[in-house]
């Protein structure tokens, strides 16, 4: 607002009042009131400024007062709006304010600036976690998160459906502010009176059925898991509810490893799937498990006895062999086959799978062996780091070993960042700091144990114990941990 207040008699002023609009839309500087008092020691009111009509009517902006600075964001004390009568007051003598004078002949100007705030009241669209596309002004904008929309009374904003992976949409829920009379009919809004106030549009949404394909490669099984329930394949493919969480587990034949998992959506975008392979379902996909021969190789030796009929084998992991025991020493029978030192198996013909590289012997006896609850873990090597998908799997192994009417009531692998060093028998147990527990859930006919860590980036080191809490023919309970303990590192790249 300028005005401009030239000096003509004393105390008789010539105000003329100008618009200047700071919606960033328009500026106009046409004189809209030429108004002519006489200075008084009381403060001018001036009732007639807004009804003026639009020169003064800022839709979407509040006029908040009025300022000698063009930039100010609050009004000067001097210059205020009566908040019913929409009225201007500023006083045209000293004695009330020091923007004006009465000195007789003074030729005097002053620019005045409105000051605007802007209204924040709209229509707020809610997505609910789909994305929608609202065309105002002949522009599109696509929003996948609740946003707010202003507009001048009168006008409107088309909203289009919208789409969400693994939902039907079923419509819009809106909410009309209770002092504002916008309307929204067939996908169009028409902003009310009111910008004072905000109504709210939240998408609607219903799940539907998501077709998931499994394929996997030879070498290898893939199985689905719908939040946590084992989803049956039929012709290949599972249906599940759009939005629920989809666990993959995976397992390879002897001789081969898993190369890649990896889940197709419609849309063409492959993602990989690290980790404990859960992803949540949102559209139709294909998953994909990829197994290649494995080329590394393990080796068992066997002492006081034959592998395979050999003393000495090289063979793919996983694969089954038979450990046979030599005819035992005069006044003596076979007792157990140990792994460094610890019983594994009781049978003088021991079948297992080879998950490591291990030295197997035969000890002998004069008497019965008596057997104990024990569990060995296998030797770290190469052949238990794997990749999948950029990041490394590891898997640690070994065996178990029961005495007669003995049950194990849990058993699985405890999991450090510290290197074997810093590891000790009293220190690498339960319920010790820095120490994670894995819970282990089946176990070979043989009694042999395998812990799969997924997930694991490069550099890292990750030593491993097995441990088993068994209860005992006669009721007490024991827990037992592996002698040694398995560390593996993971490459720097």
């Amino acid at each position: 607002l300028t005005a401009a207040i030239a000096g003509l008699t004393k105390k008789e002023y010539q105000v003329t009042l100008y618009s200047n609009r700071k919606d960033g839309k328009t500026e106009q500087t046409t004189p809209v009131i030429v108004h002519q008092v006489n200075g008084t020691n009381e403060p001018f009111y001036y009732a007639d400024i807004f009804e003026t009509g639009s020169a003064f009517s800022n839709t979407g902006w509040i006029l908040t007062g009025y300022s000698t600075n063009v930039n100010a964001e609050t009004p000067d004390v001097a210059f205020q709006l009566a908040a019913n009568s929409h009225t201007l007051s500023f006083a045209l003598d000293d004695t009330n304010t020091a923007l004006f004078t009465t000195q007789d002949g003074h030729i005097y100007t002053l620019n005045l600036y409105s000051v605007w705030s802007q209204h924040y009241g709209g229509l707020q669209i809610d997505p609910a976690e789909g994305s929608v596309t609202i065309t105002q002004d002949d522009a599109n904008t696509t929003i996948m998160a609740s946003t707010k929309f202003a507009g001048t009374p009168g006008t409107t904003l088309t909203v289009a459906d919208p789409v969400r992976s693994g939902y039907r949409f079923t419509g819009w829920t809106f909410v009309r502010h209770e002092e504002n009379d916008s309307t929204f009919e067939d996908g169009v809004y028409t902003f009310g009176s009111n910008n004072d106030v905000t109504d709210t549009l939240t998408a609607e949404w219903e799940a539907v059925g998501c077709t998931v394909r499994l394929m996997t490669t030879t070498g290898g099984i893939i199985k689905a898991y719908v939040d946590g329930e084992y989803a049956p394949v039929r012709q290949g493919k599972i249906i599940v509810p759009g939005g629920s969480y989809l666990q993959i587990r995976v397992a390879a034949q002897s001789g081969y490893e898993l190369e890649s998992l990896t889940m197709l959506h419609m849309n063409g975008t492959q993602e990989d799937m690290t980790g404990d392979y859960t992803v949540e379902i949102q559209d139709d996909v294909t998953i994909q498990a990829g197994f290649a021969r494995s080329n590394a190789l393990l080796t068992v030796r066997v002492e006081n006895g034959t592998v395979n009929g050999r003393s000495e084998i090289a063979v793919r992991p996983n694969s089954r062999v038979t450990a046979a025991a030599a005819k035992a020493p005069a006044g003596k029978q076979f007792a157990y086959w140990a792994i460094d030192g610890t019983p594994v198996s009781y049978a003088s013909k021991y079948m297992f799978n080879v998950t490591g590289n291990v030295t197997l012997t035969a000890v002998y006896s004069e008497t019965e062996a008596t057997k104990s609850a024990a569990i060995v873990m296998d030797r770290a090597s190469s052949a238990h780091i794997k990749v999948v998908n950029g990041r490394y799997s590891l898997s640690y192994s070994g065996y178990i070993t029961l005495p007669e009417g003995a049950e194990i009531e849990e058993f699985g692998l405890l999991l450090t960042a510290k290197n074997s060093e810093a590891c000790t028998a009293n220190t690498f147990v339960l319920d010790t700091d820095g120490t994670a527990k894995l819970v282990g859930s089946t176990l070979t006919e043989q009694g042999q144990v395998k812990m799969n860590v997924n997930n694991v980036g490069a550099g890292a080191t990750r030593t491993g114990r097995l441990y088993m809490i068994v209860k005992l023919a006669n009721g007490t309970t024991q827990t037992v941990y592996s002698d040694t303990w398995s560390e593996l590192m993971t490459p720097n790249t």
